[in-house]
């Protein structure tokens, strides 16, 4: 009964019908609750969270009130109905008000995918959702219009830490629906998800101009009810021309090293896929020279898979394994490569005959990456398995698995 009332503390967007866990009041007995990572979250949780608050309050200013005024709640994306899916987005957090009445006026959202997959860092990602959660607690909807969205927004990010925000902006510049100058543009114009790039870069700005106590003065200012563009006059002693200017060429000389030898790339992706696997086996130095000169580039994940794809094509299954596992167990925070790293290595390492060690990475994929279609096969490939095993109650449990993702 008391997931359930907490359950019903979601934002009116989404469902009500998903297992939630309000952190300090039900312990997490979610699908990793058995697993290391599950043990981890139950330990570190606690920690996350003040060093998140401290972490927070450094760089910005504020003092997140999380015991009170913001409710933790620690969700699996995976039992979310199909609209909460469909919002979801794989995102790690998400924040929002409380209906009226509830306990804390404002709700953090941690979901466990994507921390469990560490393609994102917990302290970090708390504090861009405290960050965000406290000016929810401070300020009604109406007031919070006044303030821009890139400075709300940028502001979060930065609270995060450099590297989160680093990582933010890669995993933007990596989807490449945008072109990379069209990142830059007007501060105060029309936001969409992809502008995170450039609201983080702008508070990266003004603390290499004016100094990372100035940035913290002004998140307090702006917390207390100060107009956020008196704020940044005050801050930056400059009109916003000078501002958005100095951000463009900053965010521009940043992006650079991570935007480099893209076209390059595309001309050699384009060749990769349009020939059998006996010529993808021949690929594997082209690739390599390339990501030696492009060490930092937001493709080089992508690179990286193909290299594999490539030892695999070529029968070098030692190598292949090599270059999945270092996408899906590099260091955090890792890119949307991952999840299908970590399938391929299940294919190379069953293709070898290390059933054990496949088994284990297809059963990582489809807790971690269960709405990829990927994670469906790498299902199949448990039953195949467990066949082989003639381990009969083993693949009657991936059958059945089976059956209940076509039934969502």
């Amino acid at each position: 009964m008391k997931t359930f009332a907490w359950a019903c503390i979601w934002l009116l967007e989404f469902s009500c019908f998903a297992e939630v866990y309000p952190f300090g009041k039900v312990p997490y007995k979610g699908k990793y609750a058995d697993t290391p990572f599950g043990k981890v979250l139950a330990r570190d949780l606690p920690r996350w969270r003040r060093e998140a608050s401290e972490r927070v309050a450094k760089r910005i200013g504020v003092t997140p009130d999380a015991g009170a005024a913001i409710a933790i709640l620690i969700v699996d994306a995976e039992s979310l109905d199909e609209k909460g899916l469909k919002k979801w987005k794989r995102q790690a957090f998400d924040v929002g008000r409380s209906p009226e009445g509830s306990a804390a006026p404002v709700v953090v959202r941690l979901y466990t995918e994507p921390l469990a997959a560490a393609e994102a860092e917990p302290v970090a990602t708390l504090a861009r959702a405290l960050a965000e959660a406290a000016f929810l607690v401070r300020f009604s909807d109406k007031e919070l219009k006044r303030i821009s969205p890139w400075v709300l927004e940028g502001l979060a990010a930065y609270a995060g830490g450099e590297e989160e925000g680093e990582a933010a902006v890669a995993r933007i510049l990596a989807s490449r629906r945008k072109s990379w100058d069209s990142l830059v543009g007007d501060l105060e114009g029309a936001h969409g998800e992809e502008d995170l790039a450039q609201d983080f870069w702008a508070f990266l700005y003004l603390e290499k101009a004016h100094g990372s106590k100035s940035v913290s003065a002004f998140g307090a200012a702006l917390y207390e009810g100060k107009p956020y563009d008196e704020a940044l006059m005050v801050l930056t002693g400059a009109g916003w021309g000078v501002l958005t200017g100095g951000v463009a060429a900053f965010a521009k000389k940043e992006m650079e090293p991570l935007a480099s030898g893209l076209e390059a790339f595309k001309a050699l992706e384009t060749r990769f896929r349009d020939v059998d696997d006996q010529a993808r086996g021949r690929f594997s130095g082209e690739i390599q020279e390339l990501l030696a000169r492009h060490r930092q580039a937001a493709w080089a994940d992508k690179a990286r898979y193909l290299l594999g794809q490539s030892h695999e094509a070529a029968g070098r299954f030692e190598a292949a394994a090599e270059a999945f596992r270092s996408l899906a167990e590099g260091d955090p925070p890792r890119g949307p490569q991952a999840g299908p790293a970590r399938y391929r290595l299940g294919r190379v390492l069953e293709e070898r005959g290390k059933l054990d060690e496949a088994a284990r990475e297809y059963a990582r994929c489809t807790a971690d990456y269960f709405d990829e279609t990927f994670a469906d096969e790498c299902l199949e490939r448990l039953c195949a398995i467990a066949a082989r095993r003639r381990d009969g109650a083993g693949e009657a449990r991936w059958r059945a698995e089976i059956a209940k993702r076509k039934r969502k």
